[in-house]
Protein backbone atom coordinates (compact mmCIF):
# COMPACT_ATOMS: atom_id res chain seq x y z
CA UNK A 1 0.00 0.00 0.00
CA UNK A 2 2.74 2.70 0.79
CA UNK A 3 4.40 2.08 -2.63
CA UNK A 4 0.66 2.48 -4.09
CA UNK A 5 0.17 5.43 -2.31
CA UNK A 6 3.72 7.15 -2.78
CA UNK A 7 3.26 6.55 -6.50
CA UNK A 8 -0.07 8.10 -6.66
CA UNK A 9 1.77 11.26 -4.91
CA UNK A 10 4.74 11.40 -6.88
CA UNK A 11 2.75 10.81 -10.05
CA UNK A 12 0.55 13.66 -9.27
CA UNK A 13 3.28 16.16 -8.25
CA UNK A 14 5.09 15.21 -11.37
CA UNK A 15 2.51 15.65 -13.76
CA UNK A 16 1.50 19.23 -11.96
CA UNK A 17 5.27 20.37 -12.46
CA UNK A 18 5.31 19.20 -16.06
CA UNK A 19 2.22 20.85 -16.48
CA UNK A 20 3.15 24.00 -15.08
CA UNK A 21 6.38 24.57 -17.50
CA UNK A 22 3.80 23.94 -20.28
CA UNK A 23 1.92 26.56 -19.10
CA UNK A 24 4.83 28.78 -18.14
CA UNK A 25 5.71 28.55 -21.98
CA UNK A 26 1.79 30.27 -22.48
CA UNK A 27 2.34 33.04 -19.99
CA UNK A 28 6.51 33.82 -21.44
CA UNK A 29 4.31 34.17 -24.88
CA UNK A 30 1.54 36.73 -23.48
CA UNK A 31 4.84 38.41 -22.35
CA UNK A 32 5.96 38.63 -24.92
CA UNK A 33 3.10 39.85 -26.77
CA UNK A 34 3.10 37.18 -28.82
CA UNK A 35 6.44 36.85 -30.51
CA UNK A 36 7.22 33.64 -28.87
CA UNK A 37 6.67 30.17 -30.23
CA UNK A 38 4.54 32.46 -33.08
CA UNK A 39 4.87 31.70 -36.80
CA UNK A 40 5.03 34.38 -38.66
CA UNK A 41 2.66 33.43 -41.61
CA UNK A 42 -0.59 30.78 -41.00
CA UNK A 43 0.51 27.63 -40.85
CA UNK A 44 -1.07 26.02 -44.36
CA UNK A 45 -4.72 24.45 -44.09
CA UNK A 46 -5.05 26.32 -41.05
CA UNK A 47 -6.19 29.91 -41.65
CA UNK A 48 -9.06 30.24 -39.31
CA UNK A 49 -7.46 29.60 -36.37
CA UNK A 50 -7.92 32.78 -33.82
CA UNK A 51 -5.33 33.53 -31.44
CA UNK A 52 -6.65 37.27 -31.02
CA UNK A 53 -10.01 38.20 -29.65
CA UNK A 54 -11.87 41.89 -29.52
CA UNK A 55 -14.13 43.59 -27.46
CA UNK A 56 -14.71 47.39 -29.10
CA UNK A 57 -10.47 48.95 -29.12
CA UNK A 58 -9.59 46.53 -26.44
CA UNK A 59 -7.54 43.11 -28.15
CA UNK A 60 -6.58 40.02 -26.33
CA UNK A 61 -3.91 37.97 -27.69
CA UNK A 62 -5.04 34.09 -26.53
CA UNK A 63 -1.67 31.67 -25.95
CA UNK A 64 -0.84 28.67 -27.72
CA UNK A 65 1.99 27.94 -25.90
CA UNK A 66 3.33 24.37 -27.86
CA UNK A 67 0.03 23.87 -29.33
CA UNK A 68 -1.80 24.19 -32.32
CA UNK A 69 -3.89 26.51 -30.98
CA UNK A 70 -5.02 28.62 -28.16
CA UNK A 71 -7.99 25.77 -27.25
CA UNK A 72 -5.71 22.75 -26.37
CA UNK A 73 -3.24 25.40 -24.28
CA UNK A 74 -6.74 26.35 -22.59
CA UNK A 75 -7.54 22.67 -22.03
CA UNK A 76 -4.77 22.39 -20.19
CA UNK A 77 -4.35 25.30 -18.21
CA UNK A 78 -7.85 23.80 -16.67
CA UNK A 79 -6.24 20.12 -16.53
CA UNK A 80 -3.24 21.47 -14.89
CA UNK A 81 -5.32 23.38 -12.25
CA UNK A 82 -7.37 20.05 -11.92
CA UNK A 83 -3.78 17.46 -11.00
CA UNK A 84 -2.13 20.37 -9.06
CA UNK A 85 -4.94 21.16 -6.62
CA UNK A 86 -5.89 17.63 -6.29
CA UNK A 87 -1.86 16.70 -5.38
CA UNK A 88 -2.02 19.49 -3.14
CA UNK A 89 -4.05 17.67 -0.21
CA UNK A 90 -2.79 14.70 -0.45
CA UNK A 91 -1.48 13.41 2.93
CA UNK A 92 2.00 12.31 3.01
CA UNK A 93 3.93 14.81 0.84
CA UNK A 94 7.15 16.50 1.47
CA UNK A 95 7.78 20.16 2.28
CA UNK A 96 9.32 20.39 -1.73
CA UNK A 97 6.53 18.33 -2.92
CA UNK A 98 3.83 20.69 -1.43
CA UNK A 99 5.90 23.56 -2.59
CA UNK A 100 6.34 22.21 -5.80
CA UNK A 101 2.33 21.72 -5.75
CA UNK A 102 1.85 25.34 -4.38
CA UNK A 103 4.03 26.67 -7.77
CA UNK A 104 1.93 24.27 -9.89
CA UNK A 105 -1.38 25.81 -8.71
CA UNK A 106 -0.14 29.13 -9.01
CA UNK A 107 0.94 29.17 -12.75
CA UNK A 108 -1.92 27.24 -13.51
CA UNK A 109 -4.20 30.01 -12.32
CA UNK A 110 -2.12 32.34 -14.17
CA UNK A 111 -2.60 30.55 -17.16
CA UNK A 112 -6.34 30.43 -17.27
CA UNK A 113 -6.45 33.93 -16.39
CA UNK A 114 -4.21 34.50 -18.98
CA UNK A 115 -6.26 32.27 -21.92
CA UNK A 116 -8.52 34.98 -23.20
CA UNK A 117 -11.00 31.41 -23.23
CA UNK A 118 -14.09 32.13 -20.93
CA UNK A 119 -15.22 29.07 -20.71
CA UNK A 120 -11.57 28.45 -19.71
CA UNK A 121 -12.10 30.95 -16.63
CA UNK A 122 -15.32 29.99 -15.44
CA UNK A 123 -14.36 26.39 -15.54
CA UNK A 124 -11.12 27.27 -13.46
CA UNK A 125 -12.94 29.51 -11.16
CA UNK A 126 -15.66 26.89 -10.32
CA UNK A 127 -12.87 24.44 -10.02
CA UNK A 128 -10.81 26.36 -8.04
CA UNK A 129 -13.66 27.42 -5.39
CA UNK A 130 -14.66 23.73 -5.21
CA UNK A 131 -11.47 22.55 -4.08
CA UNK A 132 -10.88 24.72 -1.75
CA UNK A 133 -13.84 23.86 -0.05
CA UNK A 134 -13.51 20.18 -0.55
CA UNK A 135 -9.73 20.23 1.20
CA UNK A 136 -10.75 23.29 3.66
CA UNK A 137 -13.68 20.46 4.82
CA UNK A 138 -11.12 17.60 5.62
CA UNK A 139 -10.87 19.61 9.18
CA UNK A 140 -8.65 21.82 11.09
CA UNK A 141 -6.71 18.53 12.97
CA UNK A 142 -5.70 16.92 9.70
CA UNK A 143 -4.65 20.53 8.23
CA UNK A 144 -7.60 20.90 5.75
CA UNK A 145 -8.51 24.47 6.92
CA UNK A 146 -4.73 25.72 6.64
CA UNK A 147 -4.17 24.03 3.49
CA UNK A 148 -6.99 25.37 1.73
CA UNK A 149 -6.31 29.06 3.22
CA UNK A 150 -2.30 28.17 1.89
CA UNK A 151 -3.86 27.24 -1.46
CA UNK A 152 -6.94 30.71 -1.49
CA UNK A 153 -3.38 32.86 -1.03
CA UNK A 154 -1.32 31.23 -3.87
CA UNK A 155 -4.59 32.04 -6.40
CA UNK A 156 -4.93 34.96 -5.31
CA UNK A 157 -1.28 36.41 -5.43
CA UNK A 158 -1.26 34.35 -9.02
CA UNK A 159 -3.94 37.16 -10.29
CA UNK A 160 -1.90 40.08 -8.42
CA UNK A 161 1.25 39.35 -9.54
CA UNK A 162 0.20 39.65 -13.18
CA UNK A 163 -1.70 42.49 -12.60
CA UNK A 164 1.79 44.00 -11.54
CA UNK A 165 4.28 42.38 -13.81
CA UNK A 166 2.15 42.44 -16.67
CA UNK A 167 -0.77 45.16 -16.21
CA UNK A 168 -2.04 45.67 -19.73
CA UNK A 169 -2.51 41.70 -19.95
CA UNK A 170 -4.54 41.94 -17.03
CA UNK A 171 -6.72 45.37 -17.92
CA UNK A 172 -7.31 43.86 -21.14
CA UNK A 173 -8.52 40.45 -20.25
CA UNK A 174 -10.41 41.97 -17.31
CA UNK A 175 -12.15 44.62 -19.98
CA UNK A 176 -12.96 41.52 -22.12
CA UNK A 177 -14.36 39.50 -19.29
CA UNK A 178 -16.37 41.82 -18.38
CA UNK A 179 -17.70 43.30 -21.36
CA UNK A 180 -18.65 39.60 -22.69
CA UNK A 181 -19.62 37.54 -19.46
CA UNK A 182 -21.45 40.31 -17.39
CA UNK A 183 -24.79 40.47 -18.00
CA UNK A 184 -26.02 44.02 -17.49
CA UNK A 185 -24.02 44.40 -20.45
CA UNK A 186 -25.46 44.61 -23.96
CA UNK A 187 -22.14 43.25 -25.66
CA UNK A 188 -22.79 40.04 -23.24
CA UNK A 189 -22.53 36.79 -25.14
CA UNK A 190 -25.14 34.61 -22.37
CA UNK A 191 -27.68 34.53 -24.73
CA UNK A 192 -25.98 34.66 -27.72
CA UNK A 193 -24.15 31.45 -26.66
CA UNK A 194 -27.21 29.87 -25.41
CA UNK A 195 -28.93 29.90 -28.38
CA UNK A 196 -26.48 29.26 -30.78
CA UNK A 197 -25.49 25.43 -28.78
CA UNK A 198 -29.44 25.02 -28.48
CA UNK A 199 -29.70 25.64 -31.94
CA UNK A 200 -26.54 23.88 -33.32
CA UNK A 201 -27.78 20.84 -31.38
CA UNK A 202 -30.83 20.55 -32.74
CA UNK A 203 -29.85 20.67 -36.06
CA UNK A 204 -27.06 18.44 -35.55
CA UNK A 205 -29.35 15.80 -34.40
CA UNK A 206 -32.15 16.91 -37.51
CA UNK A 207 -29.11 16.55 -39.89
CA UNK A 208 -28.04 13.07 -38.67
CA UNK A 209 -31.22 11.13 -38.55
CA UNK A 210 -31.86 8.19 -37.04
CA UNK A 211 -28.34 6.60 -37.83
CA UNK A 212 -25.99 9.48 -37.93
CA UNK A 213 -24.06 10.28 -41.50
CA UNK A 214 -21.00 8.29 -40.28
CA UNK A 215 -17.50 8.44 -37.47
CA UNK A 216 -15.57 11.41 -38.83
CA UNK A 217 -17.92 13.50 -39.99
CA UNK A 218 -17.51 15.80 -37.29
CA UNK A 219 -14.00 15.05 -36.81
CA UNK A 220 -11.56 17.72 -34.53
CA UNK A 221 -10.27 19.57 -37.02
CA UNK A 222 -12.29 20.47 -39.67
CA UNK A 223 -13.61 23.78 -39.05
CA UNK A 224 -10.35 24.81 -39.03
CA UNK A 225 -9.41 23.15 -42.70
CA UNK A 226 -9.27 25.26 -45.83
CA UNK A 227 -12.89 25.13 -47.06
CA UNK A 228 -12.22 26.32 -50.38
CA UNK A 229 -10.80 29.84 -52.70
CA UNK A 230 -12.34 31.99 -50.41
CA UNK A 231 -11.39 30.40 -47.33
CA UNK A 232 -15.10 28.89 -46.40
CA UNK A 233 -15.72 26.26 -43.91
CA UNK A 234 -18.93 25.43 -45.26
CA UNK A 235 -19.09 21.97 -46.27
CA UNK A 236 -16.73 20.66 -43.43
CA UNK A 237 -18.00 22.21 -40.62
CA UNK A 238 -21.79 21.32 -39.51
CA UNK A 239 -22.68 22.05 -36.29
CA UNK A 240 -20.70 23.92 -33.48
CA UNK A 241 -21.97 21.51 -30.23
CA UNK A 242 -20.97 18.28 -28.63
CA UNK A 243 -24.63 16.56 -28.81
CA UNK A 244 -25.38 17.91 -32.39
CA UNK A 245 -21.71 16.67 -33.47
CA UNK A 246 -22.78 13.19 -31.88
CA UNK A 247 -26.13 13.22 -33.72
CA UNK A 248 -24.87 14.32 -36.87
CA UNK A 249 -22.18 11.63 -36.59
CA UNK A 250 -24.23 8.50 -35.09
CA UNK A 251 -27.75 10.14 -35.46
CA UNK A 252 -30.40 9.59 -32.69
CA UNK A 253 -29.44 6.17 -31.61
CA UNK A 254 -25.45 7.62 -30.97
CA UNK A 255 -27.49 10.33 -28.71
CA UNK A 256 -29.19 8.04 -26.85
CA UNK A 257 -25.85 5.68 -26.15
CA UNK A 258 -23.71 8.61 -25.85
CA UNK A 259 -26.39 10.16 -23.01
CA UNK A 260 -26.07 7.01 -21.35
CA UNK A 261 -22.76 6.22 -21.41
CA UNK A 262 -22.32 9.54 -19.73
CA UNK A 263 -24.36 9.18 -17.16
CA UNK A 264 -23.30 5.67 -16.21
CA UNK A 265 -19.74 6.96 -16.19
CA UNK A 266 -20.46 10.07 -14.14
CA UNK A 267 -22.57 7.79 -11.20
CA UNK A 268 -19.53 5.80 -11.40
CA UNK A 269 -16.97 8.04 -10.52
CA UNK A 270 -19.48 9.77 -8.12
CA UNK A 271 -19.75 6.97 -6.09
CA UNK A 272 -16.40 7.00 -5.05
CA UNK A 273 -16.84 10.20 -3.54
CA UNK A 274 -19.07 8.00 -0.13
CA UNK A 275 -16.30 5.52 -0.11
CA UNK A 276 -13.34 8.43 -0.10
CA UNK A 277 -15.62 10.75 2.69
CA UNK A 278 -13.83 12.03 5.61
CA UNK A 279 -10.41 9.78 4.60
CA UNK A 280 -7.35 11.30 3.06
CA UNK A 281 -8.00 10.79 -0.19
CA UNK A 282 -11.63 12.65 0.23
CA UNK A 283 -10.46 15.75 -1.23
CA UNK A 284 -8.64 14.31 -4.46
CA UNK A 285 -11.67 12.74 -5.21
CA UNK A 286 -14.09 15.31 -5.39
CA UNK A 287 -11.74 17.64 -7.16
CA UNK A 288 -11.29 15.04 -10.13
CA UNK A 289 -14.92 13.71 -9.91
CA UNK A 290 -16.03 17.43 -10.31
CA UNK A 291 -13.74 18.51 -13.41
CA UNK A 292 -14.82 14.90 -15.15
CA UNK A 293 -18.44 15.81 -14.32
CA UNK A 294 -18.19 18.82 -15.62
CA UNK A 295 -16.24 18.15 -18.85
CA UNK A 296 -19.24 15.37 -19.38
CA UNK A 297 -21.53 17.43 -18.89
CA UNK A 298 -21.34 20.96 -19.24
CA UNK A 299 -17.74 21.47 -21.26
CA UNK A 300 -19.15 19.31 -23.95
CA UNK A 301 -22.44 21.34 -24.81
CA UNK A 302 -19.90 23.65 -26.60
CA UNK A 303 -18.53 21.22 -28.92
CA UNK A 304 -17.31 17.74 -29.30
CA UNK A 305 -13.90 18.45 -29.91
CA UNK A 306 -12.93 18.93 -26.01
CA UNK A 307 -13.86 15.62 -25.64
CA UNK A 308 -11.32 15.06 -28.93
CA UNK A 309 -8.51 16.52 -27.80
CA UNK A 310 -5.89 14.39 -26.70
CA UNK A 311 -4.71 16.81 -23.31
CA UNK A 312 -8.54 16.42 -22.11
CA UNK A 313 -9.04 13.23 -23.80
CA UNK A 314 -5.54 11.96 -22.26
CA UNK A 315 -6.05 13.17 -18.64
CA UNK A 316 -9.44 12.12 -18.83
CA UNK A 317 -9.11 8.49 -18.91
CA UNK A 318 -6.38 8.76 -16.52
CA UNK A 319 -7.79 10.55 -13.35
CA UNK A 320 -11.02 8.23 -14.09
CA UNK A 321 -8.26 5.30 -13.59
CA UNK A 322 -7.31 7.19 -10.50
CA UNK A 323 -10.27 7.92 -8.94
CA UNK A 324 -11.56 4.45 -9.60
CA UNK A 325 -8.38 3.41 -7.63
CA UNK A 326 -8.66 4.80 -4.67
CA UNK A 327 -11.03 2.69 -2.97
CA UNK A 328 -8.78 -0.03 -3.46
CA UNK A 329 -5.91 2.03 -1.51
CA UNK A 330 -7.97 2.80 1.43
CA UNK A 331 -8.81 -1.09 1.97
CA UNK A 332 -5.23 -2.13 1.63
CA UNK A 333 -4.22 0.87 4.24
CA UNK A 334 -6.97 -0.60 6.45
CA UNK A 335 -5.61 -4.55 6.17
CA UNK A 336 -1.93 -2.78 6.72
CA UNK A 337 -2.88 -1.30 9.64
CA UNK A 338 -5.17 -4.01 11.14
CA UNK A 339 -2.00 -6.43 10.40
CA UNK A 340 0.47 -4.19 12.26
CA UNK A 341 -2.06 -4.25 15.43
CA UNK A 342 -2.34 -8.28 15.29
CA UNK A 343 1.57 -8.11 14.74
CA UNK A 344 1.82 -5.68 17.88
CA UNK A 345 -0.75 -7.60 20.68
CA UNK A 346 1.00 -10.86 18.95
CA UNK A 347 4.42 -10.02 20.31
CA UNK A 348 3.18 -8.09 24.13
CA UNK A 349 1.40 -11.44 24.48
CA UNK A 350 2.81 -13.41 27.41
CA UNK A 351 4.57 -16.30 26.55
Amino acid sequence: MASSAALLRRTLVLLSALGAVVLGLGLAQVAAGGKLLTPTAPTPGLDNLVIERAVGAVKVLQPTGTFVDPGRFASMAIVGVVIALAAYPLAGLGLRQRFLGLCAIGVAVAAIWSTGGRGALLFGVALVGIAIIATGRAGRRGGGFRRALVASVVCGVAVVLIAIALPSTFSSRATYYSATLDPRLQTNEWAFRWNLYQGETLQGIRRGGVIGRGTGSQALGLQYLFGGADRSVAGLYKTEAGWGAVGYEWGLVGVILWALWCAAWSRRVRGVLRLTRGTSYGPTAVIIVSWITLFLGIQFIGGKQAFQNYVSNAYFWLLSGIVFGLPQLLKTAAEDESDAEYALSASSAPP
